[in-house]
């Protein structure tokens, strides 16, 4: 019994060196790959549900903006690719900004626009949503692997604990969005995607030349 408490201590003090050195001086890029994980989702579904309005039918919203969201953010992800080593920070940030604007303006103008557009034929409305989603989901493809490339840089050992929170917000942002959306308003799940991709830019903000993210 001595010998396997003793193993067991042993594997666990190797396990917790390895996290400790894995996340070391990666702090605010975990929070970064958090906010990012948890804003995107926090757009894509409350669109889903105020595109249903305009749409007519919860199929043609989901399949819609799904869809733009898919393909246009994974071009954004792909056009990533290009950017310089050196260009990484100023990119980021400036693709930070464009997601948030991109989101206030579907908080502010809109809600208004889409009623107007109510009232179109549904290849009008489907051409309009189209046009409003595709810019925003190509600047919210991109936050993912430019903060990767950075962080494989600056802390390897972290990648995979950057996927798993990344991932884990957004499976619980999920929950967290619909709630919103249903006891609160779209408009303020939109307002908390807002928050957390600023949280995303201030924490890469924090990011300087050789240190670690």
């Amino acid at each position: 019994m001595r010998l396997k408490r003793e193993i067991f201590l042993d594997v666990i003090t190797i396990s917790a060196n390895f996290v400790l050195r894995a996340v070391a001086g990666a702090r605010r890029g975990l929070l970064y790959f958090a906010a990012i994980g948890l804003g995107f989702i926090m757009i894509e579904l409350p669109l889903i549900q105020r595109y249903t309005l305009v749409l007519g039918q919860p199929l043609y919203a989901f399949a819609s903006i799904l869809s733009c969201v898919l393909v246009f953010g994974g071009l954004g992800s792909f056009v990533s690719h290009s950017v310089r080593d050196e260009r990484l920070l100023a990119t980021t940030r400036l693709v930070l900004s464009a997601v948030l604007l991109g989101a206030l303006l579907h908080v502010v103008l809109m809600p208004g626009l889409l009623r107007t557009a109510m009232g179109l034929e549904l290849p009008w409305r489907l051409l309009i949503t189209v046009v409003t989603i595709a810019p925003l989901g190509f600047v919210m493809g991109m936050p993912l692997p430019l903060g990767m490339r950075l962080l494989q840089r600056r802390a390897p050992l972290a990648l995979a604990w950057a996927w798993g929170v990344n991932g884990s917000l957004s499976v619980m942002g999920s929950v967290l969005a619909m709630v919103l959306s249903v006891f609160w308003g779209i408009t303020h799940a939109l307002v908390v995607a807002v928050v957390m991709y600023s949280v995303a830019l201030v924490a890469y903000g924090k990011v300087r030349e050789g240190s670690a993210p």
